[in-house]
């Protein structure tokens, strides 16, 4: 009876996806052993997966397998290197043929490794394989050097929006700027990727969309011209057209990256006044923690002040009752149509938000590097301060026309905001009230009450009402 042959091929990269590569080295393999009156038991292959790295190979795993449990007697492949391509991986190759007898069998002859002579030929094609991928990775390396210089694309896969060349694919480029225009204006990342599956907008390989890709794809340098390598900018102008403007693009990347969002599962904030409601005493910004455990060990959200942790409040009470108020104000709103040039001015606000939260940033790091002095840095942060107050009352204004139901009829009202996500309830929020402070719990209280609240309402300025805020 011959000898128990197991087949093995791989290739390092497949960039049709047929198969074609591994499919003529199995045929070859198979040849070989019909010549020799070997018995093929099993043909293992391995396809785009290379051997050049420390990474498990699943199928070399296979055989590796059948030689420990004795079901094979030789190995054969097209070429040594299919099997090892670094002498680590030879050596533990040797130990295990040396217990097992197993020898290696390639189109151009056997190896036996249980021979002196066997290991050292196998040794001098192991180098040979090795130094065959340091010249590949130099070359591979020269070229993507070349290719940052000129700018030009290199992708080895289409990403969404582009062609493979780097022209525009208008079907999902205008999507993608319109999404970029949509996180300014306040929409959730959530929210854009649930409309764009409705639609049937998917991605480059037809899968539906998730927040988490969705994100990434929005914080892709590309889309705004951008050329990166070993992720970091060059500075080379990229050779193709940007989907949207760079301004855009790094607002929307501070956006996200806003740890202020803290958005969840579902596209649902985990807490809705978180960054809004403030405290009454050190005025700090209420972010959301959880409570110690109580007697039955379980432990409810809450909110309290960043700063000083001056107070704190039941999460959800509050979010029920700053809503149950809101309700209760809405006879006093008009809403008005959408206005497409508004919803623009509001992305060009956020667009300018954004570019003087990064001056505020660039005068602290002068002040620390001792460029600037502390009246630059106070005068610098003051005249950003003042601005930034005037672009959050304009969205807070722009926000009231993306309510998009009547304010005056209440159960329209809890309709529309139980199939909201958070992120338009909350300009909602800030639209009706201009602040939402947190009092100093009374001592010994358990369950939260009206008093621990102070809200104050943004009065619409109509004819017959003043624009003076009422506080409740």
């Amino acid at each position: 009876m011959g000898k128990r042959a197991v087949v093995y091929a791989r290739i390092s990269l497949d960039a049709t996806g047929e198969g074609l590569g591994v499919a003529r080295q199995e045929q070859a393999c198979r040849e070989l052993c019909e010549q020799r009156g070997w018995q093929v038991v099993d043909v293992i292959i391995d396809n785009s997966v290379s051997a050049s790295t420390r990474k498990v190979r699943p199928g070399w795993r296979q055989v590796l397998d059948l030689i420990t449990s004795g079901a094979v007697d030789v190995v054969v492949a097209w070429q040594v290197d299919r099997m090892y391509r670094n002498l680590r991986d030879l050596e533990d190759l040797v130990d295990l043929t040396e217990r097992t007898g197993v020898t290696l069998a390639t189109a151009s002859g056997e190896l036996d490794l249980s021979t002196p002579n066997g290991r050292f030929l196998a040794r001098i094609l192991g180098s040979a394989a090795w130094q065959e991928v340091e010249i590949k990775s130099a070359r591979q390396k020269a070229a993507q050097h070349q290719r940052v210089q000129t700018g030009r694309p290199w992708w080895t896969a289409r990403p969404f929006g582009f062609e493979r060349n780097g022209d525009h694919r208008r079907s999902e480029a205008e999507p993608l700027r319109q999404a970029y225009a949509d996180v300014l204006t306040g929409q959730s990342v959530y929210s854009i990727a649930a409309r764009w599956n409705a639609a049937g907008v998917l991605t480059p390989r037809g899968n539906r969309w998730r927040s988490s890709n969705l994100r990434h794809v929005l914080m892709c340098e590309r889309n705004a011209g951008i050329l990166t390598y070993n992720g970091a900018e060059t500075g080379t102008p990229a050779a193709w057209e940007p989907i949207v403007p760079e301004d855009v693009y790094r607002a929307t990347v501070r956006h996200l990256k806003d740890p202020s969002r803290n958005t969840g599962g579902g596209g649902k904030r985990k807490g809705l006044l978180v960054g809004v409601a403030t405290c009454s005493r050190c005025g700090g910004k209420a972010s959301q923690g959880w409570s110690k455990q109580n007697q039955a060990g379980e432990r409810y959200r809450i909110y309290t002040c960043r700063e000083g942790r001056c107070v704190t409040i039941p999460a959800d009470w509050l979010d029920s009752y700053v809503l149950r108020r809101l309700i209760d104000q809405a006879d006093q709103w008009d809403t008005q149509p959408a206005d497409p040039e508004a919803e623009e001015e509001s992305t060009q606000l956020r667009v300018e938000e954004s570019a003087l939260l990064a001056r505020k940033q660039t005068l602290a790091e002068l002040f620390v590097a001792g460029t600037v002095d502390q009246a630059a840095l106070a005068a610098g942060t003051a005249a950003a301060d003042s601005r930034l107050t005037e672009i959050h009352d304009r969205l807070a204004e722009i926000a009231t026309a993306r309510v998009g139901v009547d304010l005056t009829d209440i159960e329209a009202v809890w309709e529309a905001i139980e199939q909201m996500d958070n992120e338009r309830v909350r300009s909602i929020i800030e639209t009706a009230c201009e602040s939402i402070r947190l009092m100093p719990r009374r001592k010994g209280a358990r369950l939260p009450r009206g008093e621990d609240v102070q809200l104050t309402w943004r009065m619409p300025k109509t004819e017959t009402r003043e624009g003076s805020p009422v506080v409740v």
